[in-house]
């Protein structure tokens, strides 16, 4: 894979014409169903040759308020571990052919942990490139050789708002050994696409600075977008905008067939209600999912965690605030049913078990098949984060 110079270099400016990315999208779209069928079927052609089992991953606070990272074998919590780590972590990432689990701290954290499931122990802390912060995301590259993640450049500006960055790193060593940016302020959720060359990363559009960590210091201005990056060159393919410019787009999920879900968190009135949930399938902007105005209210202006099943057909959206869970019908755009879960928070989906699996800040954990009742699978004492991931291990 070919990587950028350091930012600031002229790959960070590179654009596509309208004409030209919309061309990309489609010719993308016809054949990505076809890639994503051998994504599937490596997977299943691995199990064949070793017993592998389907494993939860998920960062959770203690009631003392310690904070650690967990993982657990479905069906065998007793098996699982947790370990504490200094700072508060936020969404997990499985290496696609080693028994490691990296978590992200949470913004602005400066530290990512790997873990190594096997042995159950953290092997290696990452920094943050001085002067940066993460966001509490990454992925792995296809083949697993390079780690991307969202990080702010705080030290560029500590009132006007810099745009973010992609971190590339080599996971031989997880040296980072480049960057690109990532067309706006505020990365968050950053997800390799179908064709395996594509990153699509949800910009916030919110700027932070870690003197001021929870403040959110330009509200008024902040444009949030989705935008489709070119992970070997650099350049920028594709930019959409929310209707509503606060808005911030932060979490997402791509089906098999390219199509990205994304859910959203409103910065504006507390009295206004907008659609928190788009989808976007190569169309020239973003589309609303549809449902009635109670069901957007009952969200709070706050979607947390947003998972796409294996067929692609069904999403599934959490609403701590609201403490609500959704379901939603791709296929139609829109909604199917929705269940009560107070602080619902992580929500993955079972390949193997052909499931929905939501964790919840109660310690909860709890399993939904479509058109069933869900059930408990684990309590337990912690606080569970809004992020849960759920994959196949040879451990």
């Amino acid at each position: 894979m070919r990587y950028p110079r350091p930012w600031g270099s002229l790959w960070g400016s590179m654009t596509m014409t309208g004409i030209e990315t919309r061309a990309r999208r489609r010719q993308f779209l016809r054949w990505a169903g076809f890639l994503s069928a051998q994504a599937v079927l490596l997977p299943q052609l691995s199990a064949c040759q070793t017993a592998r089992r389907n494993w939860c991953f998920s960062a959770c606070d203690a009631p003392s308020g310690q904070h650690f990272v967990a993982a657990w074998p479905q069906g065998a919590p007793e098996e699982g571990f947790k370990i504490a780590v200094p700072l508060r972590a936020h969404a997990p990432a499985v290496h696609p052919f080693r028994n490691e689990a990296l978590f992200f701290s949470r913004r602005p954290g400066t530290e990512i942990y790997v873990i190594n499931c096997a042995s159950k122990q953290l092997t290696r802390t990452l920094k943050a490139k001085q002067g940066h912060h993460f966001y509490g995301h990454g992925c792995f590259s296809r083949d697993g050789k390079h780690l991307f993640t969202t990080e702010n450049p705080y030290y560029l500006s500590s009132h006007k708002g810099s745009e973010g960055l992609i971190g590339i790193y080599d996971t031989q060593n997880y040296q980072r050994v480049g960057e690109i940016a990532c067309g706006g302020i505020g990365p968050h959720q950053v997800q390799l696409m179908p064709d395996q060359s594509t990153l699509v990363v949800a910009n916030g559009g919110i700027f932070t600075h870690p003197s001021r960590p929870r403040e959110k210091l330009n509200v008024d201005t902040m444009q949030s977008s989705l935008c489709y990056l070119d992970a070997n060159s650099g350049a920028i393919i594709d930019r959409y905008y929310p209707e509503h410019a606060q808005m911030s787009l932060r979490h997402l999920d791509c089906s098999p067939q390219g199509h990205v879900v994304v859910g959203g968190q409103f910065q504006g009135p507390a009295h206004e209600t907008h659609p928190l949930v788009l989808q976007h399938r190569g169309e020239d902007t973003l589309q609303a999912l549809h449902t009635t105005r109670a069901t957007w209210q009952s969200q709070s202006q706050y979607i947390a965690s947003v998972v796409v099943d294996s067929n692609g057909r069904t999403a599934m959206t959490t609403a701590p605030r609201g403490g609500v869970v959704d379901l939603w019908d791709l296929e139609q755009g829109t909604h199917k049913q929705n269940i009560r879960i107070k602080d619902a928070a992580g929500a993955s989906f079972d390949q193997a078990g052909q499931r929905f699996i939501i964790s919840s800040g109660r310690g909860r954990i709890i399993a939904w098949q479509d058109k069933s009742p869900p059930y408990p699978l684990n309590q337990d004492s912690v606080k569970w984060d809004n992020h849960l991931l759920s994959q196949t291990l040879a451990v």
